[in-house]
């Protein structure tokens, strides 16, 4: 739950930022509303609308650590469209001379094909490069991946545990006691107190039935312990605030405002990662080094606040003849 509330998130935060293609002239930068570019981001194919593609973008990044987007062309082979591959089925063949560098991508369709592309027909994303091969994409749900293995085991042993009795292993002792009745006692143990709806039942053994070794509690196996890396571990390797996860325990109105501004100062530097890639291997190949994506935030209230303060500062630098570096 707590993974995919953070990918969830993420996902939907990168789809909030407006993203405009410019064009350089001599010092200046010019709005360009339409665009062949343009046009094929915002038909990213033919199922998917233009934020869906953008969030599936952030999605496989942090599930994968990577994802491929596969340009479709037209007859003068300028892109028109997109096809996102899934990354589990994407392998990246390395440049012999350059191992650093993919000579191409080829995927390994179910239906037991492949397919090879171009380094040239792919918009290569990368959440963190792997520093062991840079042609790998590291994702925060494998750094997770050990504790959250732990937790789930957890689970399967408590639900084991419940499953066959409320009661962990107990030593009885009855003096001189025949095998048979020995037997005779196992039974009638299994039977009252076997499954859940049999806990905290009534028992009264005659004889001299003796228990030997007190039960261990349910507490101090730890489960609670052993499965806190749910909200905390996921979140910090998500760079998520807990509180954004619905950990609503420890939250106010004062750190639910500053864990959103914290989140959003996070997504400004994985939409600049995300903008760069798709003008190193889409627009700057294609179209030209004239031309840049960019993204504006304007209508994003938790960088607004920012903004102004960073406004009234900039107006009392001016009011006082303030003069920076490059001036």
């Amino acid at each position: 739950g707590a993974v995919f509330a953070a990918v969830r998130r993420r996902s939907m935060a990168m789809t909030k930022p407006q993203i405009v293609l410019m064009r350089r002239r001599g010092t200046e930068l010019v709005d360009v509303p339409q665009h062949p570019a343009l046009a094929a981001l915002h038909r990213i194919n033919e199922s998917l609308t233009f934020g869906q593609g953008m969030a599936i973008i952030e999605q496989h990044k942090l599930i994968f650590g990577k994802a491929y987007w596969v340009k479709r062309r037209d007859g003068l082979g300028v892109p028109t469209e997109f096809e996102i591959w899934n990354p589990g089925e994407v392998r990246v063949l390395p440049d012999k001379a350059k191992p650093w560098v993919p000579a191409a991508f080829r995927r390994e369709r179910p239906d037991g094909g492949t397919e090879t592309v171009l380094p040239r027909d792919v918009i290569w994303f990368r959440h963190f490069v792997d520093p062991r091969n840079p042609l790998n994409g590291l994702s925060p749900i494998g750094a997770v991946r050990m504790e959250l293995d732990t937790g789930l085991e957890a689970q399967r042993f408590n639900q084991r545990f419940f499953d066959n009795s409320t009661h962990v292993g107990r030593l009885f002792t009855v003096e001189d006691a025949s095998q048979g009745e020995i037997e005779r006692l196992e039974q009638d143990l299994e039977r009252k107190f076997k499954g859940t709806d049999r806990a905290h039942r009534a028992m009264i053994a005659g004889g001299n039935l003796k228990l030997v070794e007190p039960t261990a509690s349910h507490k101090d196996m730890e489960f609670l312990a052993q499965q806190r890396w749910t909200v905390e571990e996921v979140a910090r390797v998500f760079e998520v605030s807990p509180i954004l996860l619905g950990d609503l325990e420890h939250g106010s109105f004062e750190n639910t405002e500053q864990a959103g501004k914290q989140f959003w100062g996070m997504m400004v530097d994985q939409v600049a990662a995300t903008i760069e890639e798709m003008n190193e291997f889409y627009i700057w190949p294609d179209f030209g080094e004239e031309f840049l994506l960019v993204a504006r935030y304007e209508g994003i209230q938790g960088l607004q606040a920012d903004k102004k303060l960073q406004a009234e500062v900039d107006e009392i630098y001016l009011r006082n003849g303030k003069v920076i570096i490059n001036e």
